[in-house]
């Protein structure tokens, strides 16, 4: 009887391309198994192929069946063949290899979308158990579930959805637990339920609440990092200010080689950001100047603050603070 893969097995030959037969049935297993994971409308970046705008594009699971054939056949391919020997199918355990790589990947490149999916499937699977939520089907990204199962009503859209989970339940107050494997991230998910069960939802799709949470747990992480890179920015340029201040009361511990430092480093920021190619140069600059000259004695203003001043759109801020941090790291080191 035909195999996906167990008939391939004996004959693969590590110096040679594998038959093109096997890594199409690759292509088609990734696929179902995208769609399972709710993977499939998904950035390909999760996975660690950023140059992809979606898996769609022609090519896209050519390179992802590539790479899982080396995960999950090549560099495994003396243990299969041990299996062979025992068994006349093995396609078990290759389909198990393709899994492992998916999951491999996520936890490596989507860590935060791996980790509020495990808590949020672990919570979701025990309140099934215990009858306080009904599935109606097999759980998967087109499951509906219900709190209502003998008046499921229609069923309620993402947008909707997420609109409850963010006025009327803890969430936003636990979304940093939940960016945690384990039980007390659980323990607070289910309260994030049981508040949702008393809202006006009824019935919704089980990838639609896995869709929102995931992308507002990675919104709020990617926000976390880009504070934290602020405040080191703040730290570098608090140093520098610090020995302009220091130079400008003229403290006999300082020197003028120290003003002229802080000052070279001013002139060479600005000079590289106007000389360079990007397409906001001169907003860029205006931004940095402002930021130079910040009054450290008072309160600093918000990144909505800067961007009203300079007739910027805000979103940009983080992107053009990111640039000039790159410049001044160059510049230093």
């Amino acid at each position: 009887m035909p195999t996906r893969y167990t008939q391939y097995i004996e004959t693969l030959d590590k110096n040679i391309f594998p038959p093109i037969a096997l890594l199409e049935n690759l292509q088609q297993d990734l696929r179902h198994k995208l769609n399972q994971r709710g993977l499939w409308m998904c950035s390909p970046k999760f996975l660690n192929y950023p140059a992809l705008q979606s898996w769609n594009e022609k090519g896209a699971l050519e390179d992802l069946a590539w790479d899982c054939y080396q995960f999950a056949i090549d560099s495994r391919l003396r243990g299969l063949r041990n299996q062979l020997k025992k068994n006349e199918n093995i396609d078990g355990y290759i389909s198990r290899n393709i899994k492992n790589f998916l999951t491999n990947r996520q936890k490596k490149y989507d860590r935060e979308g791996y980790t509020v999916g495990k808590n949020v499937y672990v919570v979701i699977t025990q309140l099934i158990s215990e009858q306080k939520l009904k599935s109606l089907g097999t759980l998967d990204k087109n499951t509906v579930l219900t709190f209502s199962p003998d008046n499921p009503t229609a069923i309620t859209t993402e947008q909707i959805l997420w609109e409850n989970i963010r006025l009327h339940t803890d969430w936003l107050n636990i979304q940093f637990d939940m960016l945690r494997l384990g039980e007390q991230a659980q323990n607070k998910f289910f309260t994030v339920m049981h508040q949702l069960s008393k809202t006006e939802i009824i019935s919704f799709r089980y990838q639609d609440l896995m869709t929102c949470l995931k992308d507002k747990a990675r919104a709020a992480a990617q926000a976390r990092n880009v504070a934290l890179e602020l405040d080191d920015m703040g730290t570098e340029y608090n140093e520098r200010i610090a020995c302009f201040e220091k130079v400008s009361i003229t403290s006999p511990d300082t020197t003028c080689e120290e003003l002229q430092d802080y000052k070279h480093l001013i002139d060479t920021t600005h000079e590289k950001i106007l000389n360079s190619t990007h397409r906001n140069a001169k907003k860029i600059d205006a931004l940095f100047t402002e930021l130079v000259a910040l009054d450290l004695d008072n309160q600093q203003p918000t990144q909505k603050e800067i961007a009203r001043n300079l007739g910027i759109p805000a979103q940009t801020v983080n992107g053009h603070i990111k640039f000039i941090r790159q410049l001044i790291s160059d510049n230093v080191t």
